[in-house]
């Protein structure tokens, strides 16, 4: 979704004049302007999922989910604890706070273990192409084949990065580990596809998120500070109770 389509859809939000607001902040440069009309319209707004980092001066009442820069952390402690010595972080959104954050993350763990990085910065055009979107990681591989991990940032991104892995013959030499989850990418990770799956848990951060708003709205209470939410680390290890038919409906992907 497109800046311009967020800050509509805040506008529309703002226009029947709700008690409360549970927003993501997506893209920054395009909703902070509503965030802080909602709040000065007396609004109580609820940041979800991203916006870590600036929901204390947009006035939110909290920010609820992942902390973005551990998340790429955990993700290069676990491609390090496998053995990778180059690793690419493939970023779809270029300029969201959370996915920048997450490869920033990657990148200064990976580089503190010694280790090399690539990142990889898909152009808005590939979305919606998975053909392009394999082609550019295949590319990349083949262009330095000293690249031997990868981490992506969605389950759709992680399935693309798992095609071009095997289409391009790599699968011996580069190990993939994702953020978000789907069926697909759990199912990968007990097959041995996937080295880990770091679950944001979003079904969690709207169930806060709304709480959060409605308990402040009744009584008044509210949490100090920022509720995290992720990452919960799924390997081979834990994927079956994950992979529950009860639990699965209630994941989701960024």
């Amino acid at each position: 979704m497109r800046g311009q389509d967020l800050a509509r859809l805040i506008e529309v939000g703002l226009s029947r004049k709700p008690d409360a607001m549970v927003i993501g902040n997506f893209i920054p440069d395009a909703e902070n302007e509503g965030i802080r009309a909602a709040v000065e319209a007396g609004i109580e707004v609820v940041v979800i999922n991203t916006g870590s980092d600036n929901w204390k001066e947009l006035g939110a009442l909290t920010f609820v989910g992942e902390d973005s820069t551990a998340v790429g952390r955990k993700a290069a402690e676990l491609h390090l604890a496998s053995g990778a010595t180059h690793g690419m972080c493939i970023n779809h959104v270029p300029g969201n706070p959370g996915t920048e954050a997450r490869c920033q993350g990657f990148k200064e763990d990976m580089e503190a273990g010694g280790k090399k990085v690539t990142v990889l910065n898909l152009p808005y055009s590939s979305q919606g192409s998975p053909q392009q979107i394999v082609q550019a990681i295949t590319g990349a591989l083949t262009a330095d084949k000293t690249i031997n991990a990868i981490y992506t940032l969605g389950s759709g991104l992680a399935e693309n990065a798992m095609q071009a892995v095997a289409d391009g013959g790599f699968a011996e030499t580069v190990k993939v580990g994702t953020s978000d989850v789907s069926r697909r990418t759990l199912e990968a990770v007990r097959d041995g596809k996937l080295v880990f799956d770091l679950d944001q848990q979003p079904y969690l951060q709207g169930y806060y998120g709304v709480l959060i708003a409605a308990q402040h709205l009744k009584y008044g209470i509210q949490p100090v500070g920022a509720v995290t939410t992720g990452p919960l680390i799924i390997t081979k290890e834990n994927v079956d109770k994950v992979l529950n038919p009860e639990v699965v409906p209630y994941r989701g992907a960024m």
